[in-house]
């Protein structure tokens, strides 16, 4: 008998990822995207099996129903609201229904080839061998989505090509959950080395 290897889907375009979501939103940024991710008016299940893409991936979501995360070899179901820092190359899965909502933020490493030191080095809550995710509650969530919101809006006026007003704003929301992180220690934070799969 032939064993057939299993592939897992690599993204290395952002437009690509979004439409295998599938989300209507587009970029014609190459290097940068963000997205205010609202309720759905009809039910639904949203299932994205295991993939890894190029690119970083930053989201703060609130959650009134039914969600379940998976990456490495740990699964997080049905959190209040929650934080992703996720670095590029890494497994990830999701699942969720009609009534997530939250912001996410997509990046390529080159949006911010202007930044000195690195950024795993300034920001080690991307970390290159695991996704960190810290569950929050209601609270947690309605103070962090201002600034979310302030970096998502700045991207939706800023120009098309560059969004540099919001570039700079995320940098700047960076720096504040570097702060925001070590205050909140008592954040349950969910941290796995990444995983060996057999498609790997």
């Amino acid at each position: 008998m032939v064993r057939q290897k299993s592939t897992i889907p690599y993204y290395t375009d952002i437009n690509t990822f979004l439409a295998s979501i599938p989300s209507p939103g587009r970029t014609i940024n190459p290097l940068f995207y963000c997205l205010r991710l609202k309720k759905l008016e009809r039910p639904a299940e949203i299932y994205k099996p295991p993939f890894k893409r190029s690119f970083y991936f930053f989201a703060l979501f609130v959650n009134s129903g039914n969600a379940q995360i998976n990456y490495g070899d740990k699964t997080v179901t049905n959190p209040e609201a929650y934080l992703v820092f996720h670095s590029p190359d890494l497994v990830y899965s999701f699942s969720h229904d009609e009534t997530l909502e939250g912001y996410v933020i997509y990046f390529k490493s080159e949006c911010f080839s202007f930044f000195k030191p690195d950024l795993h080095e300034e920001f080690p809550f991307f970390n290159r061998l695991y996704t960190n995710l810290f569950k929050l509650d209601q609270a947690s969530f309605q103070t962090l989505a201002p600034h979310f919101e302030d970096v998502v809006a700045s991207y939706e006026r800023s120009g098309a090509e560059s969004h540099m007003e919001a570039r700079a704003r995320l940098l700047a929301l960076f720096y504040y959950m570097k702060v925001f992180a070590a205050e909140r220690k008592k954040i349950t934070r969910f941290a796995t080395p990444q995983c060996r799969l057999p498609w790997n």
